[in-house]
């Protein structure tokens, strides 16, 4: 079984990465990964150095030492390049859009795959990268916690969003006011009910739709912060979209 202590405090405690002081959030359902209790081990034990909010994305990614994990930040391969995380590849574009800094557009991932190598996530960054969840997980009809742990709030996915998600929503929206940041980008639309209570709207009828050819974002600002609700971002988010986001969050 893991540590149940640590197993609670990590999912109390344990919001991502980056710098809660930075203008734009990006935050998003789940983490992928938590194929077995080891890997789950291994990502405790990394909190567990810090046991801070936010962590340091590298230095945590590169302790897990999972071969698919370490491609993100190592380069190797015939080309000795990082391979680029689906992920966080738009969500790095919008950042490099609302920073003016275009050589992406041009189809060159150069610039993508040196900024998720060194500066994704980092402690001193101007982002955040957070998810509503705490827990790994392969997709969202997997779990296998209860397997590995016997808190109560883990014996079952309905369980644990009921008992988590009130929890981190609390902390987020603790966190918004602390900090006001320029932009909050939220991913994702299988839970928009989640969303909805953290901007305290209904997205959906409330805010702004804007549609960037066959996609579309939702986008309202509340208290000198822009919420943008999005599609996942691996989910073939176009260019023009990252871009014309970026640029409100410029312009605000």
């Amino acid at each position: 079984m893991l540590d149940k202590n640590i197993l609670k405090e990590y999912i109390e405690g344990f919001y991502g990465y980056g710098n809660w002081k930075s203008d734009i959030w990006f935050i998003g359902i789940e983490e992928g990964g938590g194929n077995s209790k080891a890997e789950i081990q291994k990502r405790l034990e990394s909190w567990n150095r810090y046991q801070t909010d936010l962590i340091d994305n590298r230095e945590h990614s590169l302790f897990l030492d999972d071969k698919k994990v370490n491609s993100f930040f190592v380069p190797s391969g015939k080309k000795n390049r990082v391979e680029l995380q689906s992920t966080w590849t738009g969500l790095i574009k919008l950042q490099l859009a609302y920073e003016e800094m275009m050589e992406w557009e041009e189809n060159d991932k150069r610039i993508l795959r040196e900024i998720q190598m060194n500066d994704w996530g980092r402690l001193n960054s101007n982002h955040v990268i957070s998810n509503l969840l705490p827990l790994a997980s392969p997709k969202s009809t997997d779990w296998k916690y209860h397997e590995w742990s016997d808190l109560n709030c883990l014996v079952s996915r309905k369980e644990y969003l009921k008992t988590v998600a009130p929890i981190r929503l609390n902390y987020l929206k603790s966190k918004i006011k602390q900090n006001k940041p320029k932009a909050i980008i939220l991913y994702g639309r299988k839970m928009m009910k989640y969303w909805n209570e953290l901007v305290e709207i209904d997205i959906k009828n409330t805010c702004e739709k804007i549609y960037v050819g066959k996609q579309h974002y939702f986008h309202i600002k509340n208290d000198n912060t822009n919420f943008f609700q999005i599609q996942h971002s691996s989910m073939g988010v176009p260019d023009k979209m990252w871009l014309e986001i970026g640029q409100i969050i410029r312009n605000s």
